[in-house]
């Protein structure tokens, strides 16, 4: 009789000897999709600020095209407090539907200078402009940076 390190147990009722599916693989895949899923993660947590910042404006662009110029102001910044969960923001729609200002509290010095760099104008249905940050220069330990979104 023959020993492998496979064990019967895992074979198909009727299936053939040859196809058996070992312990042993199944760790191995499994492993595998681990460290892959670990990478992916890496991946995305990782991603420079600047280039964050710049999706988390998109999305709350997206958000503010959608809305009918009717929505009232408090709906207008619950909908972007939504869109921005996470950061620390300050919404002012009292202008709706021709601006809401965004600003984003606390952004150390590197995520100021990413963000000069990336998401200084944005333009599309919702034209992003930033107020008062001209360069990376301008950026300190802690800033408050505020976006004027217009749909």
């Amino acid at each position: 009789m023959r020993t492998s390190s496979t064990l019967g147990i895992f074979r198909r009722p009727g299936a053939p000897a040859g196809r058996r599916f070992s312990v042993g693989r199944c760790l191995k895949v499994l492993a595998a999709a681990a460290v892959i899923v670990a990478a992916l993660a890496m991946l995305f947590a990782n991603q420079p600020p600047g280039p964050a910042i710049r999706d988390d404006l998109e999305s709350v662009a997206g958000a503010l095209a959608l809305m009918p110029a009717a929505t009232e102001p408090r709906a207008v910044a619950a909908a972007l407090h939504a869109a921005l969960r996470g950061r620390t923001i300050t919404v002012d729609a009292d202008a709706f539907p021709a601006i809401v200002y965004v600003t984003l509290r606390g952004l150390d010095k590197a995520s100021c200078a990413g963000a000069v760099a990336s998401a200084r104008r944005l333009e599309g249905l919702v034209v992003i402009d930033l107020e008062h940050f001209r360069s990376a220069a301008d950026c300190r330990d802690s800033n408050d940076m505020t976006w004027r979104l217009m749909p």
